[in-house]
C-alpha cells in the first residue's frame, strides 16, 4: 500500500488493513492517517469494522473512530473540558459522557443475538432491563434539574447583583 511506503500509516499497520477487503482498505487507512491511530488501535478499529455487519455501525467507526476504540476496550475518552470549568462540574460532566458511552455500547451491542432463552434466563435479563431503565431514567431526570436549578440559581444572582456588569431594566 503507498501509505505505508510514504510512512502516512503507523508501523504495522498494514498487517491489520490487509484483512479487509481491498474496496475497505482506503477509507480506514484514511481514518487511521485523520486520526493518528496506533497499530494496537488500528487492530482494534479493524476488528470492530470485522464484526460490524450493519451500515450505520461501520458509519459510526469512521466517523468517531476514537470513541468506538475506548467503547470497546473500556477506557475513558479523557474529555477535554475548558479549564474554567470547575473540577466539580468536570467531574458531573463526565459522568454524563460516561452514561452516553454505556448507552451507545448497549445500543449497538443490543443489535446482535442473543439465542433461544428459558424462561428463568429471560425473567433474570428483563429484570435487569427493567432496573437499568430506571435507574438511567432517574438519572437524566436528576440531571435535567440540577441544570435548571444552577442556571435559574444563576439567573437570580445576576438579577439581583447589580454589581456583575449586567443591565436589568424593569
Amino acid at each position: 500500500m503507498e501509505d505505508l511506503k510514504l510512512g502516512l500509516l503507523p508501523p504495522g499497520s498494514a498487517l491489520a488493513l490487509a484483512r479487509l477487503p481491498q474496496c475497505n482498505q482506503p477509507d480506514l487507512a484514511a481514518v487511521i492517517q485523520t486520526h493518528k491511530l496506533q497499530a494496537k488501535e488500528c487492530s482494534i478499529l479493524i476488528d470492530l469494522w470485522c464484526k460490524a455487519k450493519n451500515p450505520e455501525y461501520r458509519g459510526y467507526l469512521l466517523k468517531f473512530p476514537q470513541k468506538a476504540i475506548n467503547l470497546a476496550t473500556g477506557k475513558e475518552e479523557g474529555e477535554k473540558t475548558d479549564k474554567h470549568i470547575p473540577a466539580k462540574v468536570c467531574k458531573w460532566l463526565n459522568m454524563v459522557r460516561g452514561l452516553e458511552r454505556v448507552a451507545t455500547f448497549l445500543r449497538i451491542k443490543s443489535n446482535g443475538q442473543i439465542g433461544v432463552l428459558d424462561e428463568k434466563l429471560h425473567e433474570i435479563l428483563e429484570g435487569a432491563v427493567d432496573q437499568a431503565d430506571s435507574e438511567c431514567q432517574q438519572a437524566v431526570r436528576a440531571a435535567r434539574q440540577l441544570l435548571l436549578k444552577s442556571h435559574h440559581q444563576d439567573a437570580h444572582i445576576i438579577l439581583n447583583n447589580p454589581q456583575s456588569g449586567a443591565e436589568v431594566s424593569t
